[in-house]
């Protein structure tokens, strides 16, 4: 004979096992959610490179132009011409200046900041060999100093000159004969930093980039040399051209 539980004690079992399948359920659910998610972090962290790696390899193709301002200009950029100059107004003056003469300023200024601390080399994704000269061993010994604060670094294996390391504004040239050459000159003696400063401007002023990120730099140069700057650029006669103009 079978005996029928009381209505409430039925009720009873009944939330049980309701409560009972949603935890299971609940469980499940979460479970393979939590496995899908660890197994895709598992993919993502396999895929992704490290951070130090994206580090070391940016700074391998940093672009010379090193340490730009972040901050805004404090005066909108003028007017562009022929995608190289920039129209400047002083009073009744039309001046044209030149990027290149900005750009070899904004240079100058860096450099000259930075030589007195030494500057920072950057490595070379691929170093440069050359065939070494049998008197440039002798020049790394007495110009070791000068070599190691323009940041480069170099040595001498099996008869061939290795170009491991040079400054931001090196970094574009010739290396090959950019530095022959310099070690012929530091041969013979110690260059002034002003010499050093020529030197190095002489292969950087080519790596221009774009208008408004010179402007900002420029932007930041104190007043005084912004105007030594605006004062090399070409003065236009737009007087003489309007009168000649109309009185046509």
């Amino acid at each position: 004979m079978s005996v029928t539980p009381p209505a409430s004690e039925r009720h009873v079992h009944e939330r049980v096992a309701s409560a009972y399948g949603q935890r299971e359920s609940g469980y499940s659910q979460s479970s393979g959610a939590e496995h899908r998610s660890s197994r895709s972090d598992r993919y993502q962290a396999a895929d992704l490179p490290s951070q130090a790696a994206i580090d070391n390899y940016a700074q391998l193709l940093a672009t010379p132009n090193v340490n730009r301002p972040t901050t805004a200009p404090s005066s909108p950029m003028p007017l562009v011409l022929a995608g190289q100059y920039w129209v400047i107004t002083q009073d009744d003056a039309l001046k044209l200046l030149a990027f290149t003469t900005v750009a070899e300023a904004v240079l100058r200024q860096q450099i000259e900041h930075k030589l007195a601390s030494g500057l920072v080399g950057q490595p070379l994704l691929m170093p440069v060999s050359i065939k070494a000269d049998n008197d440039w061993l002798e020049t790394f010994e007495q110009r070791e100093q000068l070599i190691r604060k323009l940041g480069i670094e170099l040595t001498i294996r099996l008869g061939q000159l290795i170009i491991k390391k040079v400054p931001p504004y090196l970094r574009q040239s010739q290396l090959a004969s950019v530095i022959a050459d310099f070690l012929q000159w530091i041969r013979f003696e110690e260059p002034a930093d002003e010499a050093i400063v020529n030197w190095l401007v002489s292969h950087g002023r080519e790596h221009f980039t774009s208008a408004p990120a010179l402007w900002t730099e420029f932007s930041q140069l104190p007043e005084p040399q912004q105007q030594q700057i605006i004062s090399k650029a070409k003065l236009l006669p737009w007087q003489l051209w309007l009168s000649e103009q109309t009185s046509e």
